[in-house]
C-alpha cells in the first residue's frame, strides 16, 4: 500500500512539473525597462494575427508566492488555460504575465501592515510595479494588434490587490 502511494505521488508530481514546463516553453520571456526598473514578463500572442483585426489583451497578475527574477514563477497559476488549444482557437488574444520582483508588494510601495480593507494604505502615486505594468499595457496597445476597449487585468491574492489598484488608477 505504501509503495502504491509513493508511486501515485511521484506520478502526480511528474505530470505537474511537465505541465508547468510546457507552459513555460510556450510563453516568450521578455523584459521592459521603465524609469530605471526592469519588468520581466512572459507573453503569448494569438496563434494567427489577421491583418487589420484587433485582439483582446489579458494581463494576469500573480500572487506573492510567484515574485522573483526568474521570469517563470508567475506562470504557475493560470497560464495553462491560455495555452489550451481549444481556448486559443476560440478566444484569440494577447496574454501577458508580468512578474513582480522579490521583496516588492505589487500595488504597494511598502508591505501593508494589515489586510483589513479599512486599514489598507492609500497611496497617491502608483508603485514602480504598477507603473511598469501600465507602461507594458500601453506598449502593447501601441505596437500590437490590441483593441484598447478590450484590455482585461486579472489577478489572484497580491495580484488581485494590484488589479484593483490598476483599474482604479487607469479605468
Amino acid at each position: 500500500m505504501a509503495n502504491n502511494m509513493k508511486y501515485v505521488i511521484t506520478l502526480i508530481m511528474a505530470v505537474a512539473l511537465s505541465v508547468a514546463a510546457v507552459a513555460q516553453e510556450r510563453y516568450e520571456k521578455c523584459q521592459l525597462a521603465v524609469d530605471g526598473d526592469t519588468l520581466r514578463y512572459c507573453a503569448l500572442a494569438p496563434q494567427t494575427v489577421q491583418p487589420g483585426e484587433k485582439y483582446p489583451l489579458v494581463v494576469f497578475l500573480h500572487g506573492a508566492g510567484e515574485r522573483g527574477e526568474d521570469n517563470e514563477a508567475q506562470l504557475f497559476h493560470g497560464s495553462q488555460q491560455f495555452l489550451n488549444p481549444v481556448n486559443r482557437e476560440k478566444y484569440p488574444c494577447y496574454v501577458l504575465f508580468p512578474q513582480c520582483p522579490s521583496g516588492k508588494y505589487g500595488a504597494y510601495i511598502d508591505r501593508p501592515m494589515s489586510l483589513v480593507p479599512q486599514e489598507m494604505p492609500i497611496q497617491e502615486s502608483p508603485s514602480a510595479f504598477i507603473s511598469s505594468v501600465h507602461a507594458l499595457i500601453e506598449k502593447y496597445i501601441a505596437e500590437q494588434s490590441v483593441d484598447p476597449s478590450r484590455v482585461y487585468v486579472i489577478g489572484l491574492s497580491m495580484g488581485a490587490m494590484s488589479t484593483y489598484d490598476m483599474v482604479i488608477r487607469y479605468p
